[in-house]
């Protein structure tokens, strides 16, 4: 005589039981499958949002969203990412500092206060900022013996005021220094070849190009890029 105990439907206790179990397993799946990526390794970031006249004021408000949804992303903490903030048009503007409070609340105040300026592309001054002012320990940053990534994501259109080889020379410099370089590019790709100069290598996991003028990164996209930040060497 069978052991198995039956429900008044004639199903069997250990049937139910392996439904109950399967069913568990796909929600599991389910929500693996849906759940969003965050990075929990040690990185100190630094975003460069261009400003300048050659981004139109709407195009700048999704560089600001992209931004946003950038560092949402990652573990912001003291013993996980921190992320300093800077814009740059005519004249560099530093929103934020690793220095101050370390929260997600507190990078995302920061891009908040971003302001459209529409002057020239800076983007040297911006970028001997990174190297000679924020990238330092007075300014909280963290020592890449301790394990930390320095990455420096620049948003920009591409377009310089001062050239694409002045760009490649400051890039270089940086890159010598153990900065790990990206960059969004926002436009048609007319300035393409120097955002290419900004990015590290292999080119194609550190850049990400999207024509914001006639629609916005999809979350996958968003998402890989943050992956490849957070990848470790």
């Amino acid at each position: 005589m069978s052991n198995l105990n039956y429900y008044n439907n004639g199903t069997s206790t250990a049937t139910c039981t392996f439904n109950l179990l399967l069913s568990r397993l796909r929600l599991r799946i389910q929500l693996r499958a849906g759940a969003e990526f965050k990075c929990h390794e040690k990185i100190d970031m630094v975003i460069l949002l261009d400003s300048s006249g050659s981004v139109s004021e709407e195009v700048f408000g999704k560089t600001k969203k992209f931004a946003r949804d950038l560092v949402k992303l990652f573990d912001i903490s003291k013993e996980k990412t921190n992320v300093a903030i800077l814009t740059y048009s005519q004249y560099v503007r530093v929103l934020r500092r690793f220095d101050d409070e370390v929260s997600i609340e507190s990078v995302l105040r920061a891009i908040d206060r971003a302001r459209y300026e529409a002057s020239f592309s800076r983007l040297d001054s911006a970028l001997e900022n990174v190297r000679y002012k924020i990238f330092k320990k007075e300014q909280g940053a963290r020592s890449s013996s301790k394990g930390v990534k320095k990455v420096l994501v620049d948003v920009t259109d591409g377009f310089s005021s001062l050239g694409v080889e002045f760009t490649k020379k400051l890039a270089g410099s940086l890159k010598r220094t153990g900065l790990e370089l990206f960059s969004v590019g926002t436009s048609d790709l007319q300035y393409k070849s120097e955002i290419e100069v900004l990015v590290s290598k292999p080119s194609k996991s550190h850049e990400l190009f999207r024509d914001l003028r006639k629609s916005y990164f999809k979350k996958d996209e968003i998402e890989q890029f943050a992956r490849d930040i957070c990848k470790k060497e």
